[in-house]
């Protein structure tokens, strides 16, 4: 099953508790002693620490915006673009 179907079968269960309160307590006392298990058993990754050239601009997601006298342009048509992209996920 992929997450999505899993997710939409938890759901889907869950729907059938909505009239008792009572299973609605435990199920969720389940869900938290499964995340409150998987949280104790996910070690923190070590941040590795590097040095940036701050002299090279860094890339913008393949983005190529008009170089324009005026740098407000510049801002909105980054916006612009942006949210045409990622529109869906804001």
């Amino acid at each position: 099953m992929t997450a999505m179907q899993l997710n939409a079968e938890i759901f889907n269960n869950l729907s059938y508790l909505e009239d008792n309160e009572d299973y609605l307590h435990q199920a969720l006392d389940a869900i938290k002693a499964i995340v409150k298990k998987k949280k104790n058993s996910v070690k923190a990754t070590p941040v590795k620490k590097f040095k940036v050239d701050k002299s090279i601009p860094l890339p913008t997601d393949e983005f190529v915006g008009i170089a324009s006298p005026n740098p407000e342009d510049d801002i909105k048509a980054k916006e612009e673009y942006f949210k045409e992209k990622y529109g869906r996920y804001l």
